[in-house]
């Protein structure tokens, strides 16, 4: 709808929607996303499962039977669709000339560029994309501070290694108080009474 006369410009052919990014509409119908532009003409066809936004890098991360890539605005693919997941690519905060992409293959995440050339390799068990200068990841349930130059911090350990020291704690501390509560039981066994 016209934001300044309320005239009706795009008829209600689709089932979801997304807003606006550098001049395009991601539009969901028959189950699949495609773009419009703002005159409603179709600009990519509806092919995609998932679909983000266009970044400043002309370029959205899109899916088709759970294989991820990118495309630009034209359409045409730019990364293709073979990671296991995709994200967005952050613009500005890259030391290279555009911003990176967090990807996963078999279980393991990295970054790569625009022209899809690997920056950080494939070698994190979680991951999250670069927001800021740098992002967490982690490996082997040891968290990492992760600059853009693939430089890895340590910052701590993983949510998971957190659960199970607070399980083994747990653990030892109920075998100590049954040990202590087994050894006073035997002591006031042997202790004469008066």
């Amino acid at each position: 709808v016209s934001p300044s006369t309320g005239e009706l410009i795009v008829p209600f052919y689709y089932t979801d929607t997304r807003k606006p990014t550098n001049g395009l509409f991601w539009v969901k119908k028959n189950g699949k996303w495609g773009c419009i532009d703002k005159t409603g003409k179709l600009r990519i066809p509806h092919l995609y499962d998932e679909a983000t936004g266009f970044t400043a890098e002309d370029r959205s991360a899109v899916a088709i039977h759970s294989k991820f890539g990118h495309i630009d605005k034209s359409g045409k693919v730019r990364t293709p669709l073979t990671y296991d997941f995709a994200s967005y690519y952050q613009h500005g905060l890259s030391i290279y000339q555009h911003g990176l992409s967090m990807v996963r293959m078999k279980d393991k995440y990295g970054f790569i560029d625009t022209s899809n050339r690997l920056i950080i390799p494939l070698i994190y068990d979680e991951a999250f994309p670069f927001d800021r200068v740098t992002t967490i990841v982690e490996r082997y349930w040891l968290r990492y501070e992760l600059s853009l130059d693939g430089q890895a911090q340590f910052v701590g350990f993983s949510f998971k290694l957190k659960a199970l020291f607070i399980i083994a704690g747990l653990l030892i501390f109920i075998w100590l108080s049954s040990l202590v509560d087994e050894l006073s039981s035997k002591f006031r066994a042997k202790v004469p009474r008066h």
